[in-house]
């Protein structure tokens, strides 16, 4: 409630219109899938303008607060999703000469480590097998 009395006052008072608290609301209340969700729409608006203005800010914060979201909720399939998003958004920010923007959606999670545990949590063991062969030892 204190957040979004904060968000309220910044808006109000001061017209500032920092949709992130929101975001960052719903993850102090546990509702990961809604801050996820917010995260999710931030990041991707967030790279947009970067990607348009030609800015170079190595910003991983957004991505890395999806991912943080998704692993408290065990929501591998989403969090799957989403690691392939930040895939595609590095190809583009590559192919756009855009390094830094590039940098700030590469992750430190084992993506075969999720998937080998969306496999296990599915009962899909030859999926596991092989998800688990990936894995660095």
């Amino acid at each position: 409630m204190a957040i979004h009395g904060i968000y309220t006052w910044l808006k109000n008072i001061h017209q500032l219109d920092w949709s992130w608290i929101q975001a960052c609301e719903h993850e102090a209340a546990r509702n990961l899938k809604q801050a996820a969700y917010e995260y999710k729409l931030l990041s991707n608006e967030h790279f947009k303008t970067l990607s348009m203005s030609n800015e170079t800010k190595d910003d991983k914060i957004s991505s890395e607060l999806v991912y943080d979201c998704y692993l408290s909720l065990h929501q591998w399939p989403e969090l799957i999703a989403w690691n392939d998003t930040c895939i595609k958004m590095q190809m583009v920010f590559l192919q756009d000469d855009n390094d830094n923007l590039s940098k700030a959606m590469e992750t430190t999670i084992d993506i075969n480590a999720i998937r080998a545990m969306s496999c296990f949590e599915n009962r899909d063991f030859e999926g596991l097998k092989v998800a688990r062969r990936k894995m660095p030892n």
